[in-house]
């Protein structure tokens, strides 16, 4: 099972792009996420190893205003509250181990 060893977010003037940098391969059905209350992102991991609690470091920056992290079993929730509403997202697998979520666009 892999387990998350980086992540990093950028802020545009359009939105956020969050990237997250895995040990081992992941499935794309191990991976999932949705937009809650306008501007909440949920991001939601399963099949994996509990990630060192550092590894949110390079992320909870402007426009991130909030991160809630949920551990049950070998899944983790990830919350984001962002400071505007969130209108779309997208998951792009770059690699094996490389999951990105590209510019998610303000409403």
């Amino acid at each position: 099972m892999p387990t998350i060893v980086f992540s990093k977010s950028e802020s545009e003037e359009s939105g956020i792009k969050l990237e997250f940098l895995l040990s081992d391969y992941i499935e794309r059905s191990n991976v999932s996420a949705w937009i809650e209350q306008e501007n909440w992102f949920i991001l939601n991991f399963y099949n994996i190893i509990k990630p060192d609690l550092k590894f949110l470091d390079n992320i909870s920056s402007y426009p991130i205003q909030k991160i809630e992290k949920s551990w049950l079993n070998n899944d983790l929730q990830l919350s984001f509250q962002i400071t505007r509403k969130v209108g779309s997202f997208d998951i792009i697998t770059v690699s094996y181990t490389h999951l990105t979520l590209p510019t998610t666009p303000y409403v």
